[in-house]
């Protein structure tokens, strides 16, 4: 159940890492890598989320969490990057792993608190 969501944030992570290698037109400099990384991350923590994960409920959420997320980052990444370029084209590379990880840690939230109320549900039968 979990290797379709490894497989998609993997994609999702190569695809983020071949769009911004592509748009950059000189030598990798570290902030350019600083960047590269900062783009990737919201998929290395899905892939971390996913380990973590231990009820169905819990996986199903990230797997769409996952699809979501992978589908808007790539899709704006694409959008910035190719189709509507301009002057302030790469900083998507540092606006939309900000929004990604704010969903991330949303649904994080709610996940927890529904396993707390689970939890607690049970201890009281």
């Amino acid at each position: 159940m979990k290797l379709p969501i490894y497989l998609g944030a993997t994609a999702a992570a190569i695809t983020v890492l071949g769009i911004g290698l592509a748009s950059i037109s000189q030598p990798i400099s570290a902030p350019a890598a600083g960047f590269l990384g900062w783009a990737v991350s919201p998929y290395l923590g899905l892939m971390l989320l996913t380990r973590t994960a231990r009820q169905k409920v819990s996986i199903i959420t990230i797997a769409i969490l996952t699809a979501a997320i992978a589908g808007f980052g790539i899709w704006i990444y694409v959008d910035s990057m190719f189709i509507h370029n301009d002057a302030q084209s790469a900083l998507v590379f540092a606006v939309v792993p900000l929004w990604q990880w704010a969903l991330i840690l949303i649904v994080i939230l709610l996940l927890f608190f529904n396993n707390l109320r689970n939890n607690f549900k049970r201890r009281k039968q």
